[in-house]
């Protein structure tokens, strides 16, 4: 989340004083502040980044965004290695909805307009996580490479993200390409468990030798042409 870009809409508005820093803000200060030289403003050393999830985000408009969730650390003052912390870039920023009401100034005998809120927010995406072949590309160069996960999903669907295992299927395919994908995927695998389960049952009837004469005609063609549908 871009709280920088929040806290403006806060500034703008005159409104400094309504604004209350989230936990995650804070986080991202205090790591700032612990890797930063404070006599130059500079990093005490390289901050290095290693992405372990790239989400690809598809939102009700049909336009494409990246999400990550990554690993920080860098160099404190003392030049010594900081544990990595966690971070999130959902490639969002919150843009306050704000009221001016006119409230009587008894002193000056005038209306003047008061802040209030905010009453909510507006979701705004940052172009800079647009999803483009690049920007993914720039976001896998940084992976973990033992555990890298990619994934498609829809934005507010409540749905779970669908993996996607190809890095080149991820950039080059298209989004319903790969949800298409992922659902035939899913149907072969549900059928595959479906056969694998009746050619059990079947084998524990015969094992069992309680099986009529059609029940084990049945099985013994079933367990012969048991395969695993391909996808």
């Amino acid at each position: 989340m871009n709280w920088s870009k929040t806290y403006q809409y806060f500034k703008e508005a005159q409104a400094e004083h309504l604004y209350k820093k989230p936990s995650d803000q804070k986080q991202e200060d205090n790591f700032r502040e612990l890797v930063t030289n404070p006599a130059t403003g500079q990093p005490n050393g390289e901050i290095t980044r290693v992405v372990h999830q790239i989400y690809r985000v598809r939102d009700k408009n049909g336009k494409e965004w990246l999400q990550t969730f990554e690993m920080r650390s860098g160099y404190d003052t003392y030049k010594s290695p900081t544990p990595p912390q966690a971070f999130r870039d959902v490639g969002i920023h919150l843009k306050p909805i704000f009221s001016f009401p006119l409230v009587p100034n008894l002193e000056k005998k005038t209306l003047e307009k008061k802040v209030e809120g905010p009453t909510g927010f507006e979701i705004i995406h940052d172009e800079d996580m647009a999803f483009t072949k690049k920007k993914a590309q720039e976001l896998y160069a940084l992976r973990d490479r033992r555990n890298i996960v990619l994934a498609i999903i829809e934005e507010d669907s409540g749905k779970n993200p669908i993996q996607i295992e190809s890095f080149d299927d991820f950039i080059d395919r298209s989004f319903d390409e790969l949800q298409a994908s992922a659902e035939k995927t899913k149907a072969v695998q549900t059928e595959n468990q479906a056969v694998k389960q009746i050619a059990e049952l079947l084998a524990k009837a015969l094992t069992q030798g309680n099986a009529t004469p059609e029940v084990k005609k049945t099985a013994e063609r079933v367990l012969e042409e048991q395969a695993p549908v391909n996808v």
